[in-house]
């Protein structure tokens, strides 16, 4: 199911961010599907293998962008919403409770896209 679920939401990305042309997400859909179960009949070692490369990928990527990001960072931006009134919200948590718990569709489908291959 996760394989599935990955590959419908990486479609859906592409598409919404009109990626590479596409107005339809199913061929991303299809050979990112593709692409998982490959890995998956592939086997457990292979599997890890290409885990550490696509995470040795990441932690660069991320090491490049905290570098560009430093001199352009201000602090006073982390707090700069204000409030809607919602319940808890505060300059840390501008929207409350309902936005974190909004949020937490994002960070679910992340984890399942870096834990789903392996």
């Amino acid at each position: 199911m996760a394989p599935a679920a990955i590959a419908v939401f990486i479609g859906g990305y592409v598409e919404a961010l009109g990626l590479f042309g596409l107005t339809n997400g199913w061929p991303i859909y299809l050979a990112a599907y593709v692409i998982f179960i490959a890995v998956h009949i592939w086997g457990v070692g292979e599997a890890l293998k290409l885990m550490f490369g696509i995470t040795a990928i990441a932690v660069l990527a991320l090491i490049a962008t905290v570098v560009g990001l430093i001199p352009k960072f201000e602090f006073s931006n982390l707090v700069n919403i204000d409030p809607d009134g919602s319940t808890m919200s505060s300059a840390f948590l501008p929207f409350g409770i309902s936005g974190a718990l909004a949020a937490l569709v994002y960070g679910i489908w992340f984890f399942l896209a870096v834990e789903g291959v392996p």
